[in-house]
């Protein structure tokens, strides 16, 4: 597929993300113009990773099978389903895959989404995430979150590969 079709179709899903993001929140939410994100969903909302996960489908699709030389597939995928200290950790800081040897994501470097989101919402999230699309791992608890963001609340550079692996060992 040539590269400008590839931009078009990424750039169409996080607009169709963006706007599904919005028409989940509550009217009052969304009357008021205020973020998706960033606690506007109710946590006890057995949902709430399902609707969490509408802001990663513009990259990661709403089928868990990314898009071929830009996102990576979550189905199947050994960082969202291995340790749930790796998968809290991409998600609060975000990823670089394109320091993998034999990577396919060329253009790859996922944005932590840590500021956007409450550690209870990217709990609800990975947990969601890691029960689709095939996959079967446990669910993440959100204190487990909590020590992630607290052990590295430092941290605002996406992770590599490598360091991953040096914290999961």
């Amino acid at each position: 597929m040539p590269r400008p079709a590839i931009i078009a179709i990424v750039l169409l899903s996080l607009v169709g993300g963006a706007v599904g993001a919005w028409l989940s929140l509550p009217p009052s939410a969304a009357n008021a113009g205020s973020a998706p994100f960033a606690g506007s969903w109710d946590p006890a909302d057995p949902r709430l990773g399902e609707k969490a996960y509408v802001m990663c489908q513009g990259c990661h699709g709403a089928d868990g099978r990314g898009v071929p030389g830009y996102a990576p597939a979550l189905a199947a995928s050994r960082w969202l389903t291995g340790p749930p200290e790796a998968a809290a950790l991409i998600v609060l800081h975000g990823f670089d895959s394109t320091s993998e040897p034999g990577s396919a994501y060329v253009s790859s470097r996922m944005l932590g989404h840590g500021r956007q989101l409450t550690d209870a919402e990217i709990a609800a999230l990975l947990t969601h995430a890691r029960a689709s699309w095939g996959n079967q791992a446990p669910a993440i608890a959100a204190g487990a979150v909590s020590a992630m963001r607290s052990r590295f609340s430092s941290r605002s550079a996406p992770w590599s590969p490598a360091e991953l692996r040096a914290i999961t060992r």
